[in-house]
């Protein structure tokens, strides 16, 4: 009866253990099958999204081209990102046919276009809107060739559309790089750029700064019509280092109309203003001070340190006031202007010097017609001196000079005496030399004199008129 009863059990037993096999084998085939699916759907969306980032990059790349014909462009990846837009990575604009060191005109890190996710109308060429683009690493280099031309010219005929959708623009960290072929020395480089521009309909609006050799930091405001073709921009520019370093790195034409920076040393500040029109140059002012300043020239008697000055430049004239400089111990102060400076200039200057040493050195900087009248006196001693020059190119070079003799000795070629102690005041110029009242010494004697000349090239034509209160031997 046992037996019996174990029979029906063992066989319950080894069909209950069946179900249970296949039912695993079908588990089992049912992951693997769901996991391959999910992997090959995985795969797929990954080479649809890699292939779709091709015609991204593919599409990108000839937009550009038709913006800048004849500029040759590579984009190293581009991709969509969901929620914000396409992104353009390592793009490089460049011109063959230019010399080696010039064939790169510009190079962009990352470009990132905010627009809907949507891009198969950007793939079909029919367009997208896009309402942002958000530009880092921007990277120009400018050279200038032999020939005169910039490498950026082609750049120049860039075909802008005018119904762009563009509202705003952020770059971020971009460098500009000014060189000339042909001339030696490291190139202008302008630094940490960054710019906001804001377009609404035909209106638009720029904030940015940036930071340069030998131009410190400098920071922009500007806006404009489209449509009017107006615009404006102001700005300042923070701790400029005039110099002989500057100099060299601009361009030949700009450096040598400042020739005379190549002894200058010091630091400025400058605020500028512009503004442009369809037609005409831009009207343009620039105010601006200038501190701790240096001019060590060889035709100057002695070093001019301590150089302070407030300037004003703008389309008609150039005003120099307040200048003040040392040299020698002597207080020097200076005031310039400068007329019509861009068509037929009219230059003034007036010089003031307080407590001067006069000696020979500072004949080096007469004209001649002063070297005549500096040679028939030989002046030493200390005096206050005077002096206002005039140059326009129809009348050349006008100037006269007042010198306020504190202890002056006089050594005239055709005195048989010299005159000490000099006091009193002395105009002279090229023409002539008045002094209505001056008091000096001759052996010991006092002398008073009252001289009216005109000076003429070997002779003198006026009066002289002397006074003594004792006896001249």
């Amino acid at each position: 009866m046992a037996e019996a009863r174990e029979g029906p059990r063992g066989t319950a037993d080894d069909s209950a253990a069946g179900s249970r096999t296949w039912w695993g084998c079908l588990r089992q085939f049912g992951f693997w099958t769901l996991l391959l699916a999910a992997a090959g759907l995985l795969v797929g969306r990954i080479l649809i999204r890699e292939e779709l980032d091709v015609q991204i990059r593919n599409a990108a790349r000839r937009r550009l081209e038709r913006l800048f014909p004849g500029v040759a462009v590579e984009i190293a990846s581009a991709r969509r990102i969901r929620g914000h837009g396409i992104e353009l990575r390592g793009i490089r604009l460049g011109d063959a046919r230019l010399e080696p060191d010039q064939r790169t005109l510009v190079t962009l890190d990352r470009v990132l276009l905010a627009a809907p996710t949507q891009v198969h109308q950007w793939l079909l060429e029919g367009g997208v809107e896009i309402f942002g683009i958000t530009i880092d690493g921007l990277r120009v280099h400018a050279v200038r060739g032999e020939d005169g031309h910039w490498n950026l010219e082609r750049l120049w005929d860039v075909r802008l559309q005018h119904e762009s959708t563009v509202s705003r623009i952020s770059i971020r960290d971009a460098r500009l790089e000014l060189r000339d072929a042909t001339r030696r020395g490291r190139p202008i480089e302008l630094h940490g750029i960054s710019a906001e521009i804001e377009r609404k309909d035909h209106l638009w609006k720029l904030t940015g700064r940036l930071a340069a050799d030998r131009f410190g930091r400098v920071s922009v405001v500007g806006e404009g019509d489209l449509e009017a073709a107006t615009w404006s921009c102001h700005g300042t520019l923070s701790e400029l280092d005039v110099s002989s370093e500057l100099r060299r790195l601009l361009p030949k034409e700009l450096a040598s109309s400042l020739d005379t920076l190549e002894h200058v040393r010091a630091r400025g500040e400058l605020r500028f203003h512009c503004l442009g029109g369809p037609e005409g140059i831009p009207r343009f002012s620039v105010e601006g001070t200038i501190a701790n300043g240096r001019l060590d020239d060889a035709r100057l008697p002695y070093p001019l340190n301590d150089i302070s000055a407030r300037l004003h430049i703008d389309n008609e004239r150039i005003e120099v006031t307040e200048g003040t400089a040392r040299m020698a111990g002597a207080l020097v102060h200076i005031d310039a202007t400068a007329e019509h400076w861009l068509a037929s200039p009219v230059v003034r200057l007036d010089v003031r010097a307080a407590s001067l040493t006069l000696e020979d050195r500072l004949r080096s900087v007469l004209t001649d017609g002063a070297r005549r009248v500096w040679d028939r006196f030989r002046p030493t001693g200390r005096a206050d001196l005077r002096a206002r020059c005039q140059w326009s190119p129809a009348k050349g070079m006008q100037w006269e000079a007042v010198a306020q003799c504190r202890d002056v000795s006089i050594v005239y070629e055709k005195c048989p005496y010299p005159l000490h102690h000099v006091q009193g005041e002395v105009r002279f110029g090229p023409g002539f030399v008045e002094a209505p009242e001056v008091m000096a010494t001759v052996v010991g004697t006092p002398l008073f004199l009252e001289v009216d000349l005109e000076t003429r090239p070997g002779s003198w034509v006026g009066e002289i008129r002397l006074r003594t209160d004792g006896t001249v031997p």
